[in-house]
């Protein structure tokens, strides 16, 4: 079901906002009935559209889980409208978005490191050491495709929750 007017967008750059928003046509919300109580329903329908962000995370996701949802929140909600933004650090941003490759020296120099027998590092049952130093090469990560999850956070706005609500209100008629 669509209703006139009403959109899901969603954005985000790295280290810029990554957020799913709703925004429901003013004019149909103010002039009815169903459009006022659709407008009450409007809080529930934001909950579960971040419940429903944090049990996808949780489902498609391993060690970063639980950074990922405690970065997820509600960031606006006015009377035809709500923003669902991850917020948080590197991490849960870099896990929606995924990045390019980079450098991982600043962080492991001085540090030996446990590799396995390709030269990858590992940290389960390594077989090699290596010292990591300023001058080491080899200490690129070829970077990793983003979860993409807002993507079906805005598709189980727009083909469950909507219709769901809608039909909820229109039944109270």
């Amino acid at each position: 079901m669509t209703v006139y007017g009403s959109g899901i967008s969603t954005s985000g750059l790295a280290g810029v906002d990554v957020s799913v928003t709703l925004t429901l046509p003013e004019n149909v919300l103010e002039s009815s009935w169903w459009g006022r109580q659709l407008a009450a329903e409007l809080p529930k329908m934001a909950g579960e559209a971040r419940d429903f962000w944090i049990s996808e995370a949780g489902r498609r996701l391993k060690s970063s889980r639980h950074e990922y949802q405690k970065a997820i929140e509600l960031q606006s909600l006015s009377g035809n409208s709500f923003s669902l933004s991850l917020g948080g650090e590197f991490l849960p941003q870099a896990v929606e978005l995924g990045t390019e490759e980079y450098d991982m020296k600043p962080g492991l120099a001085g540090k030996i490191v446990p590799l396995n027998v390709d030269r990858q590092v590992v940290f389960s049952s390594p077989k090699v050491f290596r010292m990591c130093r300023v001058w080491s090469d080899g200490w690129i990560h070829p970077g990793f495709e983003g979860a993409n999850i807002r993507d079906a956070v805005a598709e189980e706005i727009t083909e469950v929750l909507l219709p769901k609500y809608i039909q909820r209100v229109l039944e109270a008629l």
